[in-house]
């Protein structure tokens, strides 16, 4: 089987279309027949004419401008929009979708091994970003002399590292990701299964402090955080932020700010992430040699005296009011379970009862008294007026949603 063809065997073509096209539309997924602007353009257009379909012959999901003719499949639109080959955007939807790769199918740790290298000291590779070795310590990155791992036809293959091109490992407990930084075709490879939501950096924050910077991959994090700074990085730079873990980085730290790759996507990823949460959004200045992130502006010498300099001209901006759609303040507005952190930074705010002021719409409530005082009793009788839709029981208001009740005798 293709590689191409077994990513469609993951994730439907549609979906990989709404995911790099999302910068481009306000819908909450891309639909055919809705046109929008032809991301492919340096302006907008002032009549969008850009849409995907469904090719009726073949079932396959398409993207077409009938102003400018541009056509293809969602392959051949990651590498336009990101100037990509082929195998390289094969690389990027393994990656952004979190797909095992074309080499790796593995379902649990048991199914590869790795082969650390003796390491006394920080790597070449991590010096020129100022990375030091009790940092790669803390979150876990190790040489590698050699993996194992399956194939998708069940086969064990190993991988040796060279002297010109090393192997770093990213290590969790139930999953690994293979970064090998001079390797034009393979750069990243994840061995086991890695959580969609996983946020690199997440469990080394502390609890509380005033700057955080949400970065675009590990080695921002490794280089951030050797600068004395807090860093995460989220799965990919297309990727998307829960707003519970959003509303949860703001109670715990005072500035959050985006750092992205200077580059189009990093630009327009970081613009929709700093509007969607209301975060500071800071751009570094142009860097020789295609640098385009803040390892990059490290290995080229520049000072962090600069940095700084960014870093307070960035924070005298004013934030964005942050856009929440209407499902999600839904979802917020219902919430009666809170965590401490969460308590202690809002206000006070009116419960939903299902038995007003009694039992709550969602969470626990607890009836308790001595025994032989009707308890069980009282229990099946609200269950009964609950599931018949009354809106009051023995001079309380009833507010049932469902209509709906069960009962447990133990």
């Amino acid at each position: 089987m293709k590689r191409s063809e077994y990513i469609l065997e993951q994730v439907e073509s549609k979906d990989i279309f709404s995911h790099y096209l999302k910068p481009y539309h306000n819908f909450a997924t891309l639909q055919q027949g809705k046109n929008i602007s032809n991301p492919f353009l340096s302006q907008p257009q002032k009549t969008p004419s850009f849409n995907i379909f469904q090719d009726k012959s073949t079932n396959v999901w398409r993207y077409k401008d009938f102003a400018t003719d541009d056509q293809g499949n969602c392959f051949e639109l990651v590498m336009k929009l990101f100037d990509l080959n082929f195998m390289e955007a094969l690389e990027r939807i393994e990656t952004d979708f979190n797909l095992e790769s074309r080499l790796t199918l593995v379902n649990n740790k048991s199914q590869y091994r790795l082969t650390e290298k003796n390491t006394i000291e920080t790597s070449s590779f991590w010096k020129q970003y100022d990375i030091k070795s009790h940092i790669l310590k803390k979150y876990n990155v190790v040489e590698l002399k050699n993996y194992r791992a399956l194939s998708r036809t069940g086969k064990s293959y190993k991988v040796e590292a060279k002297d010109d091109n090393p192997i770093f490992c990213y290590k969790e407990k139930e999953w690994s990701k293979i970064y090998k930084p001079y390797d034009g075709k393979y750069k990243f490879q994840h061995l086991g299964n890695k959580p969609a939501d996983y946020i690199f950096g997440y469990k080394q924050l502390p609890d509380q402090d005033e700057i955080l910077f949400i970065t675009g991959g590990e080695k921002d994090v490794l280089t951030l955080v050797s600068q004395n700074f807090n860093a995460i990085s989220l799965n990919s730079e297309t990727a998307t932020l829960q707003p519970e873990i959003a509303k949860e980085l703001k109670q715990r730290f005072t500035k959050i700010i985006v750092l992205y790759d200077n580059d189009d996507t990093g630009l327009k990823q970081s613009d929709i992430l700093s509007n969607t949460h209301g975060f500071y959004r800071m751009v570094l200045p142009q860097l020789i040699d295609n640098g385009k992130d803040i390892s990059d502006f490290i290995k080229q010498k520049r000072t962090l005296s600069e940095f700084q300099d960014i870093l307070i001209n960035t924070l005298s901006q004013v934030l964005p009011e942050p856009t929440i759609s209407d499902n999600e303040t839904q979802e917020q507005e219902e919430r009666v379970v809170y965590n401490a952190i969460e308590l202690m930074a809002m206000d006070n705010i009116e419960p939903k009862y299902l038995m007003h002021p009694i039992f709550p719409q969602k969470g626990s409530a607890v009836l308790a008294g001595k025994p032989d005082t009707g308890k069980g009793q009282f229990a099946r009788q609200l269950c009964i007026e609950v599931a018949l839709g009354k809106t009051s029981f023995l001079n309380f208001d009833l507010a049932p949603r469902h209509n709906k009740s069960i009962y447990v005798a133990t």
